[in-house]
């Protein structure tokens, strides 16, 4: 019988462990995830700069050098999506066109505002500056940043500007 009862509360203090264990990873990936996820393009460059430099074991140097070849490869990427967002933009749209022929009205403003949400979202934490290419038409795209975007620079700082805000300053 005490055998029985050791067994139980090692098994039962072995799975609050685990329990324990499984909660805290699952906290930490989100909290991680959450902070990549908040910061934008900015943040995750950081982490992955940081974690490099702890890995490699950086010098100041190389660890300069990474940075600057990041932040040209991720200028370099913010060309190309801007380039293809048309055609992103015209096979989604497409996609949830052919959704909405199953769909009852009130189902299809629902996915309308879900999607809309969610180009908001994207847009916002891209950090593009004047997000609008939630309503975008080809060729009102943001523009990348670069020298002839040196006048908007001042604006990017601030943060991306609302329709009210933009319409104010024109």
């Amino acid at each position: 019988m005490k055998k029985v009862k050791l067994w139980t509360g090692l098994l039962a203090i072995f799975l609050s462990g685990f329990a324990a264990g499984f909660f805290t990873a699952g906290v930490h990936a989100k909290y991680k995830f959450e902070r990549i996820f908040s910061g934008g393009p900015p943040t995750a460059q950081k982490l992955v700069v940081d974690k490099l430099t702890r890995e490699l074991d950086l010098t100041d140097s190389q660890r300069a050098h990474i940075k600057a070849v990041m932040a040209r490869t991720q200028n370099e990427l913010l060309k190309w999506r801007l380039k293809h967002q048309p055609e992103v933009r015209a096979l989604i749209d497409a996609s949830i066109a052919e959704m909405k022929t199953d769909l009852d009205p009130e189902q299809c403003r629902k996915l309308d505002r879900h999607f809309e949400m969610l180009r908001k979202k994207w847009w916002a934490w891209r950090g593009y500056p004047n997000h609008k290419a939630h309503t975008a038409v080809p060729g009102d795209a943001p523009k990348p940043p670069g020298p002839s975007a040196a006048s908007s620079a001042g604006q990017a700082k601030k943060g991306p500007q609302t329709d009210s805000e933009s319409s104010q300053t024109k």
